[in-house]
């Protein structure tokens, strides 16, 4: 936290009044002059709700005075339990004090902490604030620790033990049944070794604001208007993910707040449309136990290039940590040929030359979805079979439809099928999704596949394409042509293995002596 400048404001959030000062009290004595301070609800329990309900608020202003912080005050909210419920009609009332898009840092309780009503303010209601009232764009989220110690602490801050007692003494009326000042500088005292060996810290996990809104963020299904959503929503926008162009309605949609994704029900196995994002793993988790709740059936959810490994198996599998290519595309050839390898940009004239010279003239068409011509198709399958010994199983018209084909471009030579590439179309983006060529040895020295992807090149950038997608693998067309590589995972989740922790070998004592160590 040595990073907080002195003309950061910071906002502190109690739900009870001394939260503040148990979490992060020696944090606010130390950059008071830039701490504002509010609580959420006093907290009066009947019996003698009110009269409990005055005597917290008044420790509560005390002991902000004593820490020299501004007050924005105390909702006094009192009476029998629950009192969670209370807290959303009360909203109203937080958004008008709780000007968030001003604060550098804004401290609550973990989202993992002990207490509902602590987890429910800094998850929920937070949330709603922040994403009403604004906030700023390099903001951060830090959590204090309370009922629960964080697990894993990002940031420590060395403080005053001494005044930091007391400021808790100024709350006298809450230790009468469990002795939290002593508890909680025990914990700062041991904080104070991950701190750098230093004699008390505070710890806080801290996180920019816009983690701690697509974390908290409700995972929801949305059911009308699907297709209009998911084309204005998905990033990045490529086939992978449109599932509208792949199956039409028959898909769900799920709102993640900072995107939306797509998900295919098959059998037992569903497919999201997650390829290049980045969602975190509370977030995924979330729309799993969602999946598999809906879905009895399923038993795994498959993945394909995601930014993010969570949940995905590696056991035996391959793809797990795998390459993905993509190519920015510039304004105009100039500009592409400039960037290319000396080699390769002569590359790009020998080899027309020279199929010229010794096969005949050749030309490179290109066929709209409407124009595909399906014989070449089956000589696309044929070929693969041949080459890779690959049989899709399909016609040609079912192929064009799963793999959601928009353009088609044929490569003749002497007006004989020598090559075949397929294009999916989705704006500004274009994904390449397969190549072959004859496999006729006269042909092979020619290099006509890099031919027809290079024209293919340039046919999008004259149509001022921005991105092209090149999917996974080591094949080297993929990086000769300024191929930008992102490293992604990609394999299934299973039902049986979410959430569920590694269970721990427990060995014999014969087992213990034989290994002991003296």
């Amino acid at each position: 936290m040595s990073s907080i400048k002195q003309s950061d404001k910071i906002l502190v959030v109690a739900p009870h009044p001394d939260d503040e000062s148990l979490g992060c009290g020696g944090f606010m004595l130390k950059y008071a002059k830039q701490v504002d301070t509010f609580c959420f609800l006093s907290s009066g329990i009947n019996p003698d709700g009110a009269l409990k309900s005055k005597t917290r608020i008044s420790e509560w202003n005390l002991a902000q005075k004593f820490i020299g912080c501004h007050n924005l005050g105390i909702v006094e909210i009192f009476g029998d339990k629950p009192l969670l419920p209370r807290l959303k009609d009360h909203l109203s009332e937080y958004l008008k004090i709780l000007n968030t898009k001003k604060y550098d840092y804004i401290f609550m309780p973990h989202l993992s902490d002990d207490h509902p009503e602590h987890v429910y303010i800094s998850s929920e209601i937070m949330r709603q604030i922040i994403s009403i009232n604004g906030f700023k764009k390099n903001c951060k989220i830090c959590f204090y620790e309370v009922w629960k110690p964080l697990i894993a602490p990002t940031h420590f801050v060395e403080i005053d033990a001494n005044k930091k007692l007391e400021l808790l003494a100024l709350y006298k009326t809450q230790w009468h049944v469990s002795n939290m000042p002593q508890k909680i500088l025990g914990l700062n005292c041991y904080r104070g070794i991950n701190a750098g060996f230093k004699e008390y810290a505070e710890a806080f996990t801290v996180m920019p604001v816009s983690q701690y809104l697509d974390e908290t963020f409700p995972v929801t299904e949305i059911f009308g208007d699907k297709e209009r959503i998911l084309l204005q929503r998905i990033h990045p926008n490529f086939i992978s993910s449109r599932f509208d162009l792949l199956y039409g309605k028959d898909f769900e949609l799920f709102d993640l707040g900072s995107g939306v994704v797509p998900v295919k029900i098959e059998g037992n196995r569903a497919s999201l449309g997650i390829s290049l994002t980045f969602y975190s793993e509370s977030q995924l988790k979330k729309l799993y136990e969602i999946l598999f709740a809906k879905h009895p059936q399923l038993e795994a959810i498959t993945i394909e290039h995601s930014l993010s490994p969570a949940g995905i198996s590696n056991k035996n599998n391959p793809y797990y940590h795998y390459p993905y290519w993509y190519i920015d595309l510039p304004d105009n050839q100039e500009e592409f040929d400039k960037t290319l390898s000396s080699r390769v940009r002569y590359n790009t004239k020998w080899y027309p030359k020279k199929i010229r010279e010794k096969l005949g003239e050749f030309e490179i068409k290109h066929l709209s979805q409407k124009e595909i011509d399906l014989n070449a198709v089956e000589k696309f399958f044929e070929w693969k079979k041949i080459s890779h010994n690959f049989d899709y199983h399909l016609s040609a018209q079912e192929y064009i439809q799963k793999y959601g084909i928009t353009d088609q471009y044929i490569m003749l030579i002497n007006s004989k099928l020598v090559a075949v590439g397929f294009v999916c179309d989705t704006g500004e983006n274009c994904f390449f999704e397969q190549f072959s060529t004859i496999q006729d040895r006269m042909y092979r020295k020619y290099s006509l596949g890099m031919v027809l992807y290079y024209e293919i090149i340039l046919d999008l950038i004259k149509k001022a394409k921005k991105r092209f997608y090149l999917s996974g693998g080591y094949l080297d067309y993929k990086r000769i042509y300024n191929g930008k590589r992102l490293m992604t995972y990609s394999g299934d989740v299973f039902r049986q293995n979410l959430g569920r922790p590694k269970k721990k070998k427990h060995h014999s004592i014969w087992w213990h002596l034989i290994h002991m160590r003296f």
